[in-house]
């Protein structure tokens, strides 16, 4: 700047000055303190503050963050103003991330979990939370499950901030199958008279090997087929059933009369035999052979025992032993009662052997006294006997009394 001063005779002179204009003032913030910025996961973006020069020039507003801002907690954000000379002033600001809401199930209501016999893991819920982070998915259940019936399981979800919210799921056991027998099919059981059956067995799926229980009492003992049904029961209860033919054949007893009509013979080949007198069904005493040839007329029948099987033979009638040549031989036996058991015999024609038979049917040979025909029984217990002689013709009976 230059100065003129003139005295107005024309004396003039100048002088210089320099005006020197030199801002050195920082700006001023608008606001005293900023308020806190707060937020639950993060902050993206920062609304730049303002603050006055006293120039009145334009101000330029920067921060020392870096976005985005993630970490929980306070972070401080130093925010700087510069005015277009350079001149420059500081303000601070909270950013304040606090995440409090938990994690939020996906469902709204958990399905049960179904099984029949136990559940040895948990598949964990899917969450969401809202900050993104990982979740995890903890519950208060004692693996494995294995009582029947309804189990309530808590679930906890916590995020990486400690925020936890849970939810229940109902584990639900029950068995509702029944035990699948170990065979298909079970085989024919076949018996002669009478039949024992084992039991069959099935499998569970929960409680393993069962055995089959039935209502039938062994051995059976009907004759034809038996339908015998099998229950297999597990532990809940279910029931599965599966059925058996028990086939029980009978025997069959026949017998046929010779041609001479005089000897009967029982068909059946294997067993016992016993003789009986139609009459009465008595048995016949020492009638125990295949063959039988009877010593005086009547009706005769054959009974057959094979194990605990037996049958009676329809009866044949004997008519014809009066017709034979032992009708006109002379038999005899004295003394009758025998108080000591010893007898004489007399008969006209051979003697081929003599028995006598106790009411067991027992039979006793007494032929080694032949030729003579006393028979010595003193050592015989007292009671009735048959004596049974052997001929050439066929048998000839007696009965004998020892004793009063």
């Amino acid at each position: 700047m230059t100065w003129i001063f003139d005295d107005n005779f024309g004396n003039v002179i100048f002088q210089t000055q320099n005006v020197v204009i030199d801002d050195t003032t920082a700006p001023v913030a608008d606001v005293l303190s900023l308020p806190d910025l707060t937020a639950e996961c993060s902050v993206d973006t920062l609304i730049a503050p303002t603050a006055t020069d006293n120039c009145g020039g334009l101000i330029t507003v920067t921060h020392d963050a870096t976005l985005p801002i993630s970490v929980q907690g306070t972070t401080v954000v130093t925010w700087t103003y510069t005015d277009p000379d350079g001149n420059s002033s500081t303000q601070t600001q909270n950013v304040v991330l606090d995440d409090v809401t938990p994690p939020t199930a996906t469902v709204a209501t958990l399905p049960d979990v179904l099984a029949q016999c136990e559940v040895f893991e948990l598949i964990p819920p899917a969450t969401v939370d809202n900050c993104g982070g990982v979740v995890s998915a903890t519950n208060d259940a004692a693996l494995p499950f294995l009582a029947q019936g309804i189990t309530v399981v808590t679930w906890t979800f916590t995020d990486a901030n400690g925020n936890s919210s849970s939810q229940t799921q109902n584990v639900v056991i029950q068995d509702t199958t029944g035990p699948t027998p170990m065979v298909a099919a079970l085989p024919d059981v076949n018996g002669l008279c009478s039949a024992l059956v084992s039991p069959p067995f099935a499998m569970d799926n929960c409680s393993g090997l069962t055995v089959g229980s039935t209502i039938y009492s062994f051995p059976i003992t009907t004759q034809g087929t038996t339908i015998v049904t099998w229950t297999f029961t597990d532990a809940e209860g279910n029931t599965t059933t599966q059925d058996q033919n028990v086939i029980i054949a009978g025997l069959s007893v026949t017998a046929a009369l010779s041609l001479d009509s005089l000897t009967i013979t029982a068909d059946n080949t294997v067993g016992t035999y016993q003789w009986i007198d139609c009459s009465d069904n008595s048995p016949v005493p020492g009638a125990t052979s295949q063959s039988f040839s009877p010593a005086y007329n009547g009706d005769f029948a054959v009974i057959v025992t094979e194990g605990d099987c037996s049958d009676t033979s329809a009866c044949e009638t004997v008519s014809t032993v009066e017709l034979n040549d032992l009708n006109s031989v002379s038999f005899a036996l004295y003394p009758n009662p025998s108080q000591d058991g010893r007898f004489t015999i007399n008969f006209d024609g051979e003697i081929l052997s003599i028995e006598m038979i106790d009411v067991l049917g027992r039979v006793m040979d007494f032929s080694e006294n032949l030729p003579s025909t006393f028979v010595d029984g003193s050592a015989l217990d007292r009671g009735h006997y048959f004596v049974r002689l052997t001929t050439e013709n066929g048998f000839v009976y007696s009965e004998v009394v020892i004793g009063n």
